[in-house]
Formats: structure tokens, sequence, C-alpha cells
């Protein structure tokens, strides 16, 4: 059975490295934005911290980590993503259940919640008895999602568990830009009906939904994360939830952000991990620094 995905995110602190190993590290800077990574410098900064734009969990054939990457991350004081690592191992699957004892079948025909069911026992070897004793109590939201990483294989990978175990190696403490339990409640606060909304427009168009996801992919790989941007802004399973909830999900979070980004790399030079789609746009990460005095350039990340 495939390991149960949550939504979230994670973040780490690192201990300093000296000068002579961070000079050491050399990169080209890129023309247009096709990049994950990004340098962050100026307004006052002592030395430069990175940006980089990640996707929670990919097959373990489409992970690619650059030598480039794991050199800023090991020579960083800081790593830093959006909810700490340990908090998020440590968490119990209460958080991602839906409260005062609703299960998922009470929210979907007995049609739909059979084909929910079909497609966990075809995509995760998930039979009825199991879904019902342990998915039937999650959000539809987590469903869709455990539905769509499905597209990954049996084999999958999480950028930041990697940059944890390089953060670990390198003796890193680790720091969060919000806490689980507040990520728990962004998530929450789509209304049930436009989650049942997406959950059973998914499941009513599985393979095109699947091959949306795979277009996402290739745009994650190819580090274009301003058509990233775009595409999750018009396709048919993720504009609703960008129209309704893009405020909460996005531009709320990259806001809250920033004052502890400017106190983390004003401070310590800090490898700064969050997801690829916090990071483009008007009111993305990338901007809102700018804004705030702050060069931001894109590195080659090849």
């Amino acid at each position: 059975m495939k390991q149960l995905v949550a939504i979230s995110i994670f973040s780490f602190l690192g201990l300093s490295c000296s000068d002579k190993k961070k000079k050491e590290v050399n990169y080209d800077y890129k023309e247009d934005n096709q990049t994950l990574l990004w340098e962050v410098s100026g307004n006052e900064l002592k030395e430069p911290s990175y940006l980089y734009g990640t996707i929670h969990i990919i097959s373990k054939d489409d992970f690619i980590l650059t030598d480039i990457t794991r050199k800023l991350l090991s020579t960083s004081d800081v790593l830093v993503t959006e909810v700490e690592l340990g908090a998020l191992m440590a968490a119990d699957m209460s958080k991602m259940t839906m409260a005062d004892g609703v299960t998922l079948d009470s929210l979907l025909t007995e049609e739909q919640y059979l084909k929910v069911v079909s497609l966990f026992e075809k995509h995760m070897g998930v039979q009825k008895p199991m879904f019902d004793m342990m998915f039937s109590k999650l959000s539809p939201m987590v469903i869709q999602q455990q539905l769509l990483v499905t597209a990954f294989g049996d084999e999958t990978k999480s950028y930041e568990l990697e940059f944890s175990k390089i953060a670990k190696k390198k003796k890193l403490e680790n720091v969060g830009l919000e806490t689980l339990a507040f990520q728990m409640e962004v998530f929450g606060s789509i209304p049930m009906d436009d989650q049942v909304a997406m959950l059973v427009r998914t499941i009513d168009s599985m393979d095109v939904a699947l091959g949306e996801f795979d277009k996402l992919i290739e745009l994650y790989k190819s580090q274009d994360i301003d058509g990233l941007a775009s595409f999750m802004n018009e396709s048919e399973h993720s504009k609703e939830l960008m129209q309704n909830s893009k405020e909460e999900f996005l531009t709320d979070r990259n806001n809250r952000w920033i004052a502890t980004i400017d106190s983390l790399i004003q401070e310590k030079q800090c490898f700064i991990a969050v997801g690829a789609a916090h990071l483009p746009e008007e009111k993305g990460v990338i901007e809102l620094l700018r804004k705030e005095g702050y060069t931001v350039k894109p590195i080659d990340n090849k």
C-alpha cells in the first residue's frame, strides 16, 4: 500500500560554515525565469541567501537534485521550509480527518463513494473494509490529492525529505515558517461543498486529472515556474481552487512568511525551500522580497 501523503510542507536551520567553504560555490545567473533556484541579496545582507521552489512529492524517476542545489544548501547556515519536519512526522491522522464524526460516504452518493473505493483498490491496493476504517474520515481534498499522487507510481521522493537528510548530515538546526496546525487550518478552510465538487470532478474524469497532473510535473521538471502558475490558474482540476481559495492557499501565506524570511536572512545565510507555486506572480515570494528591497536573481540550476 502506498504511504498516505499529507498535504504539507517543512523547514530547517543550519549551523554556519566557514567563509572559505562558501566561496568555493560558483554559479551562473540565468537571463530568464526558468529555474527553481534563486539568489537573494542586497538590502545590507552580508552574504546572499537562496530560494528554492519544491514539489512536495514526485516520482523517484522524475526526481532531480542538481549539484549546485546540494552545494548551496550544504554551505548555507539555515535550511528553511514551510513546516518543521519533526512536527510533520509526529503528526497524527486526526489532523487530516473531518470534524464531528463526518465520513466520506455521508457527503457522496453511494455510486460516487463506491467509485472512490474502487479507485483506491485499483491504484493503491486498498480494499473496501480497510478504506472504510482508515480513509473514510479523511477530508475530500486529502482523498483527491491521494488519488492524484498515484500517477507517481510505487516509488516516490520528497524534496523536503531529501533536503532534511542533507541538513541532518550537516547537523543543521530546523525551523518552520508556519506551524502544522496553522497549515491544517488553511486547508480546512476550503468549504466542504467545494472539496466534494473537486473530488467528484476527479473521480468522474480520472484519466483527464492524471493527464493534467503529468503536465504539471513536466512543467516542474523544466523549472518553468511561470508556466506552472498559468497552468494552475487555467487547468480544469485546479482553476476552481485557484479562483476560490488562492488568497488563503498562497497569497496570505506568502505575506505572512516575508517578515520571518527577512529576519532570518538578516542574521544568517539561508536556503529557503517552499512549494514552487509560492514563488511566481506579482504576489509571489520573489516579488514580495523585491518589494522589501532585496535583489532576487535566477540561478542556472543545471
